[in-house]
Formats: structure tokens, C-alpha cells, sequence
């Protein structure tokens, strides 16, 4: 018993296509001579990667309305950015600063870095620009950062941890050691 299936009426029409294209290519590779040089490609395509553990991270401020570049701030010695919060400090009267937590030399897999920083900024020229008021050292990566009740909280490795706004760095308030692993 022979079943009949209907198609849809554009079915036919591209296998057909796709057949009659596909004997077109074959006839002109044929025809014409192989170019050498296409044969002869680099190993690499794209852009250029980096070894494991290099970074380039960058802080760019935009403007929304003009969708602009206003201001690039660099992260230096091999420092890679991972979390950011506008933090409005009590002990400087409420004023919003910028804490962005970074990593240097990090690696994801196995997971290590050499130190990571929680730098702070303070915001310049009406928000359009930033200064670097100081540079916090912590034992792991800042993965989280919020602020809360005029300070900060931070995320660093397995510690869960409160910082207030000191004149050379960030003062460390408390600290509550998590027993649970992190998922970087």
C-alpha cells in the first residue's frame, strides 16, 4: 500500500534550489584552477587571544540621553573588574562613590588571583568624570558589592563583610565568614 504525504508547496522548490546550487559549485571547482593561497590560512582567525590570567578591564562612564562615551578610567596591572555599586557613604555626609571590586593576575579556572582591591572614586565634573580616592587591598575577588546603611557590603571569597568610608582606605567593620563555596 503506497501512502500519499502532502507537502508544503515550498518544500519542493528549495531542494530543488539547494541541489541545482550545490552541482553549480562542484562544475565551477572543477572548472577552475584551486587559488594556493586560500589553502594557506593562518591557524588563528579573529582577533588575537591572551594567555590564561591576562586581563584588560576599563570603568566607562555614558552618557544615557546622548549614548556617548563621557569619560574611560583604565585598570592597570593586569587588574580585571568584577563587581560595581554606587555606595552614598554616611561618614561623607551621604555623597554617592563609586566601588568598583577587582582582581589581579585572576585565574577562573582553578580559581585564584593574587589580590583583589575594592577601589573607590569619588565622581567629578557634575558625574562626568571619576578620582581615585584609594585602593583597599582584600585576600580574594570582590564578586558582589552593594551598599547598605551607609557603608558597604562586600562579597570577598567565602566572607561576607561591612566597610566604612576611612581617609586612606576602606575601614573593615565586620566580617561573617560563609560556610557555603562560591560559584565563580
Amino acid at each position: 500500500m503506497l501512502l500519499k504525504r502532502s507537502w508544503p508547496s515550498w518544500f519542493v522548490p528549495a531542494v530543488v534550489f539547494y541541489s541545482f546550487v550545490t552541482d553549480s559549485l562542484v562544475y565551477q571547482r572543477k572548472k577552475q584552477r584551486i587559488n594556493e593561497d586560500i589553502l594557506k590560512l593562518p591557524p588563528v582567525f579573529g582577533r588575537p587571544k591572551a594567555p590564561a590570567g591576562t586581563w584588560g578591564s576599563c570603568i566607562r562612564i555614558i552618557d544615557p540621553v546622548q549614548a556617548t562615551t563621557v569619560g574611560v578610567v583604565q585598570l592597570d596591572n593586569n587588574e580585571a573588574a568584577f563587581s560595581i555599586a554606587v555606595v552614598p557613604f554616611s561618614a561623607k555626609g551621604g555623597e554617592p562613590h563609586l566601588v568598583v571590586g577587582t582582581g589581579q593576575d585572576t585565574l577562573l579556572s582553578p580559581r585564584s588571583c593574587t589580590s583583589g582591591f575594592l577601589r573607590t572614586y569619588s565622581f567629578t565634573n557634575e558625574g562626568t568624570g571619576l578620582e581615585l580616592l584609594h585602593k583597599t587591598e582584600t585576600d580574594d575577588v570582590p564578586l558582589a558589592v552593594m551598599a547598605f546603611q551607609g557603608r558597604l557590603v562586600a562579597g570577598v571569597g567565602k566572607a561576607l563583610r561591612i566597610y566604612d568610608m576611612g581617609k586612606k582606605k576602606l575601614l573593615r567593620k565586620v566580617e561573617n565568614k560563609v560556610c557555603c563555596l562560591s560559584t565563580f
